[in-house]
């Protein structure tokens, strides 16, 4: 999430809290097996539909992202 944050600290997190049950239809959380090997810390313009991510990182577009449904009160 480090391009979205409006500060260049190593030192937060970000979390997602699911307000209610949250399905691939409905919009869940997706993410990119093994995408945390190939990612550095720079603070890149991924754009408004990750293709500036896709560019910097072309591996994580030949990966089939892993929908992750939860339950309304979950964290990820």
């Amino acid at each position: 999430d480090n391009p979205y944050w409006s500060f260049q600290s190593r030192d937060a997190i970000s979390i997602w809290i699911a307000l209610e049950d949250a399905t691939p239809l409905n919009g869940c959380l997706s993410f990119v097996p093994g995408s945390h090997k190939l990612a550095g810390y720079d603070n890149i313009d991924i754009g408004k539909d990750l293709g500036g991510l896709f560019k910097i990182y072309p591996a994580m577009a030949e990966t089939d992202p892993v929908a992750v449904p939860m339950l309304a009160g979950d964290c990820s």
